[in-house]
């Protein structure tokens, strides 16, 4: 909490809610079971989880996703009263290490990044292959060799598989953590491995295997000794040295998981919809039909495998679900929390204690954080592909925001994004305020949790939705033991998956709480801020949704054209223009400036005054 003058400045309706918050993250402290505060980002909850734990003299642990998180919690332990140096932030290969960073040459980083892609850790790495950034990488020297001598620890999610920082302390989780115990093969994964990079090594250095290679495998899958080669390979073990890795020729390599996966997807279960599913000793789940009897495998992992038509267009998916039992407390923080994913991530059941919902919800996003919520456009815009963005109609959304409320910022899917700064690049140019991080001038929607970065502003435009495609969907679904279908005719605002129980979980989720998301992004940064105006282009709204407005960008708006567009904007620039400017600026004819400024004099925005002379008409911006 700030202190006492500052408190005294902030309105009673904000201080009453960080209390609160305070007060829930008490009492869950007395849960025998894991738990979710489901609370909207602006409400507290960073803070007050320090502030809990230093109040009960408990040693705390915080698992977060980047750096900026480590850096914003680092700074609320130390206001909660923790000294530096009782303080360990852990480092990330990637951003700490120069080799991996490539300041050793680009070679170097390019196989120590495939060795890590591989399962390699990159301690051994370090200690074992002559690292050029030894012996003072920070990323070594910064590694948490001692956790008991920290009261608090603030790493990266896959810490939660490392007993010795998560043992006998509070351990919180700072949001779902979608992606950290999850490693992908296939040809979709961009950054990933493809299935022939990940397995076929394996089977060519296994004799014990019948098959070549991994398309052989798929091809003979169905034989009768499929059982009896799974427990042949578990009594043989299924652990791979990282030593023994990454001493191998590059020809020869594959993933350190690769027999896990072999041996899963010879017991796993047809889910009915092209996915199949294999679970570690599988617990009795509320969202599992069935499972297949077999082989016990490692704890804690589940593999997923889509089949294709062809070995290439296949995926297979692991995840491995860290195990939390050594905790004292574990307690997620997650403003869009949905219990079956949070099930789904770890070896433990979690209950889910909302903070907001529905008309509070809407109370808080309008009253307490002041946003004004404007929507326009109509159908969802499934945005996430790029490949039917309204080239027309986002950038004039974008230009009367500016006008109406200044520069927003824009929250959008990565492809859409990009495909709008192709077809107009002069709105990322003058419409815009840039994001203050990321690769790009916008917010992407995969950068939204826990970003503070728009907090503050005065306009935001959330801009399509980020529908991930059936596949993600079924992903999913497949790691929870289900087969989820779309239903047959849906889509839309309409869009129904089929067993709905999982079905619509999961895309409420990776759809209207991603709009959630965005829409919070716009909340205040100081108590005493002016509140945002947040537009909404997108009919995929959370259930709370009820904006203050409704904008409808019409066929015959006035500026709903490139040329009208640019007009506005030399206008806004230059505040007084006369047809020649125009003419000369844009090539354009007389009459389609002197059309477009009529229109612009009918809402408002533009001034015509007559004058004597060759150049009669002057046009004079008034639209701000």
């Amino acid at each position: 909490m700030p202190d006492v003058e500052t408190e005294r400045k902030i309105p009673s309706s904000v201080r009453l809610m960080w209390h609160e918050t305070h007060n829930r993250l008490e009492r869950l402290l007395s849960r025998e079971s894991p738990v979710v505060l489901k609370a909207a980002p602006g409400t507290g909850k960073t803070t007050a989880q320090f502030q809990v734990a230093y109040n009960h003299d408990r040693q705390i642990t915080v698992l977060a996703a980047r750096h900026d998180m480590y850096d914003d919690a680092k700074e609320k332990a130390l206001d909660a009263g923790f000294a530096e140096d009782e303080i360990a932030t852990s480092s990330t290969p990637h951003e700490d290490c120069p080799t991996f960073r490539g300041d050793h040459g680009d070679a170097t980083a390019e196989e120590w990044r495939l060795l890590y892609r591989l399962g390699v850790s990159p301690w051994l790495l370090h200690e074992r292959f002559n690292a050029p950034c030894q012996p003072d990488c920070p990323y070594m020297a910064n590694r948490i060799e001692n956790p008991d001598q920290y009261d608090v620890i603030i790493c990266h999610y896959v810490n939660a598989r490392d007993t010795q920082k998560i043992e006998d302390r509070l351990v919180f989780i700072d949001e779902f953590p979608s992606s950290a115990f999850l490693t992908s093969f296939g040809t979709h994964n961009d950054d990933g491995l493809s299935i022939s990079e990940a397995l076929d090594g394996y089977f060519d250095a296994t004799d014990s295997l019948p098959w070549d290679n991994y398309g052989d495998f798929i091809s003979n899958l169905n034989g009768e000794r499929r059982s009896r080669i799974a427990f042949d390979m578990e009594q043989d073990g299924l652990d791979v040295d990282d030593k023994t890795l990454a001493e191998l020729d590059e020809s020869d390599r594959y993933h350190k998981m690769a027999p896990v996966v072999v041996f899963a997807l010879l017991l796993a279960e047809d889910l009915g919809n092209g996915w199949h599913y294999w679970e570690a000793n599988p617990p009795q789940s509320l969202y599992v039909n069935s499972f297949r009897k077999g082989c016990s495998g490692p704890e804690g992992v589940v593999v997923v495998r889509k089949q294709a038509s062809s070995p290439k267009d296949e995926e297979v998916h692991i995840l491995s679900r860290p195990d939390l039992s050594a905790a004292d407390q574990i307690i997620g923080l997650d403003g869009t929390a949905r219990k079956p994913l949070w099930d789904s991530i770890f070896q433990h059941e979690f209950e889910v204690e909302e903070y907001h919902t529905g008309e509070k919800m809407l109370d808080y996003v309008t009253e307490v954080q002041d946003i004004k919520l404007v929507a326009t456009g109509d159908g969802t815009k499934p945005y996430s592909s790029g490949n039917h963005v309204a080239t027309e109609v986002d950038p004039t959304v974008s230009l009367w925001t500016r006008v109406n409320h200044g520069r927003p910022v824009l929250i959008i899917p990565k492809k859409a994004g990009m495909r709008l700064k192709q077809t107009e690049p002069e709105m990322f140019e003058n419409d815009l305020k840039p994001a203050l991080s990321g690769d790009y001038e916008f917010m992407t929607f995969g950068m939204l949790v826990s970003n503070n970065d728009a907090a503050g502003t005065n306009a935001l435009h959330v801009c399509g939705s980020t529908h991930p495609g059936d596949g993600v969907i079924k992903r999913w679904a497949a790691l929870m033991g289900e087969g989820v279908e779309r239903k047959k005719g849906t889509k839309g605002t309409d869009l129904v998956y089929e067993p709905q129980q999982i079905g619509d979980v999961l895309h409420r989720y990776f759809v209207h709480d991603q709009i959630t998301q965005a829409i919070l992004r716009g909340r205040k940064k100081h108590p005493d801020d002016d509140g945002a105006v947040v537009v909404v282009n997108t009919e995929a709204v959370p259930e709370w949704f009820e904006p203050d407005e409704r904008l409808r960008v019409a066929q015959d708006s006035p500026f709903r054209s490139k040329d009208r567009r640019q007009f506005v904007r030399y206008l806004l620039d230059k505040g007084t223009a006369e047809t020649t400017d125009f003419e000369n600026e844009f090539d354009v004819h007389s009459t389609t400036v002197q059309r477009a400024m009529s229109d612009l004099e009918e809402i408002g925005w533009v001034e015509l005054t007559d004058r004597p002379g060759p150049h009669p008409t002057l046009y004079e911006w008034k639209g701000e």
